[in-house]
């Protein structure tokens, strides 16, 4: 799913723009993913090489690095920070605007950790939803979290599987997630393919209403 978005990502301003269809931006990039365009740079990770990078038009440029980390996904925050999602170590590490790095989430407001920090969404209200993938193979124990515009962390979603790329739609109603992984001989409590109000805990009958309302859909 990430590499095919990559190439549409990289692909479609130039495609526009000088009309020259897709061009190598980087081609010694390690493992690259979680591209964003802001404020007239592409932003990505280098999850092989532990680096957020920067493309500003003619080159590419190591904004900031954290060994250990395994970048999966960066974004900037309504603070002037940017985040990313550290896979390796599950944390949400925090960058300054100059790529300077700041203390990490580790958890959110009611202590739960973070397994394997995936993907990132932005919203039109200042937040940004991310995965956390859970353990690899058969368990079903993805989540979704939400940090809010103060940097409030709150866990919106349990029990999926692999839980990996996240978009939200633009009326900002939907979160769609995608699975790494199709669970077998498994009922997780969204069901993939369908869709779910979002809810508190693995179990719970009752929607959330923060930090959105809105339907939860899997694929």
């Amino acid at each position: 799913m990430r590499n095919s978005l990559w190439a549409l990502m990289i692909g479609t301003p130039l495609a526009c723009g000088a009309h020259s269809g897709v061009q190598v931006l980087n081609d010694d990039a390690h493992f690259p993913e979680g591209p964003v365009w802001y404020q007239g740079k592409l932003y990505y990770v280098e999850y092989d090489r532990n680096t957020v990078m920067t493309w500003d038009g003619g080159k590419n440029t190591v904004f900031s690095a954290e060994k250990g980390c395994g970048q999966s996904a960066v974004a900037p925050t309504v603070r002037g920070e940017f985040v990313t999602t550290c896979y390796d170590n599950g944390s949400i590490g925090r960058m300054s605007a100059d790529g300077t790095v700041l203390p990490a989430y580790t958890h959110d407001k009611d202590g739960n950790k973070f397994l394997g920090p995936n993907d990132l969404a932005p919203d039109t209200h200042g937040g940004i939803y991310f995965t956390a993938s859970g353990h690899l193979g058969p368990v079903i124990d993805g989540k979704v979290f939400y940090i809010a515009a103060d940097g409030t962390i709150t866990r919106v979603a349990t029990d999926l599987h692999n839980a990996n790329g996240l978009a939200v739609s633009s009326d900002g109603r939907i979160l769609s997630n995608t699975h790494s992984a199709v669970a077998k001989g498994s009922k997780p409590g969204i069901q993939p393919g369908r869709e779910n109000h979002l809810r508190h805990g693995p179990r719970s009958d009752r929607p959330v209403t923060l930090p959105r309302q809105g339907i939860f859909h899997t694929e």
